[in-house]
């Protein structure tokens, strides 16, 4: 039995120390940005104060001027840590992609269209993609063809096994976005219901015994506001998340066609 490659159980949707890091990155930059729209809105006027409401649901008192508190529970905050968390691991997935197109220019095989590889050439050809890294797609690829070939001396099936591996590979591709995909599903989600807990609290303000009547019109109105700025704040998330995703996916996609052709 042949000895197994470095990296050749190892996948792509694997959490690596990149992937580790970018996304523990990811957290911080959610938190800082949290941290900073609340001592923003907390120094800054009436216009850095609603826009902490509709960021991070800042909320202010009745006081004049009115003063405010961080809301550490605001689905705004969790929706800031989803949405980093997916651009972090849209990056991870740009920078393989990156590393894929460049693995076309590393010679696995002759350039020109005049060269006709036989068995003998396959030997030095499978020792160089096996030093290469194994969770990329081209290095795979091309193994698989060459073993294929010295079991079979086929090139339709050669050429069979290429056409199936693509496929394979497509859906190993697709399979890598769901977490962002459940972060693009989480993040509206989150928004909804943010909308429905301030409506109930709007509501459950404005029936209350004790609001004054100078007040009640202006606190209720403005709860109502809040309430409907976390799904507007989540719905341009969203939308930003999934741009870039289906930007990413693309070029992934563009980049297995790309060794497809190459083989």
């Amino acid at each position: 039995m042949s000895k197994a490659a470095p990296n050749d159980g190892r996948r792509l949707s694997d959490w690596d120390p990149e992937r580790v890091a970018l996304v523990s990155i990811s957290v911080g930059l959610a938190l800082l940005v949290i941290v900073l729209v609340n001592v923003i809105s907390y120094q800054g006027g009436e216009t850095a104060k609603a826009a902490g409401r509709w960021l991070v649901d800042y909320q202010t008192g009745k006081e004049d001027p009115p003063a405010g508190r961080t809301n550490y529970w605001a689905m705004q905050n969790f929706m800031w840590i989803a949405f980093f968390f997916g651009l972090a691991d849209l990056l991870h997935r740009y920078r393989w992609t990156k590393r894929e197109m460049a693995e076309t220019t590393m010679d696995y095989l002759p350039g020109d269209d005049s060269t006709l590889l036989t068995s003998k050439d396959l030997p030095v050809i499978f020792r160089k993609v096996r030093t290469a890294d194994r969770r990329l797609v081209l290095p795979r690829l091309i193994g698989r063809l060459i073993v294929q070939f010295q079991k079979s001396n086929s090139v339709e099936q050669s050429a069979t096994l290429l056409n199936s591996s693509l496929e394979l590979f497509l859906h190993e591709l697709d399979l890598r976005y769901t977490l962002v995909r459940y972060a693009n599903w989480i993040i509206p989600t989150l928004g909804f219901l943010g909308t429905v807990l301030g409506l109930a609290a709007a509501l459950n303000y404005a029936g209350s015994m004790y609001p004054p009547p100078d007040y009640l019109l202006k606190e209720t109105t403005l709860k109502l506001g809040t309430a409907f700025y976390t799904t507007g704040v989540a719905l341009a998330m969203s939308a930003v998340l999934i741009l870039v995703m289906n930007l990413v996916q693309a070029a992934e996609e563009s980049a297995l066609n790309r060794s497809g052709q190459y083989c």
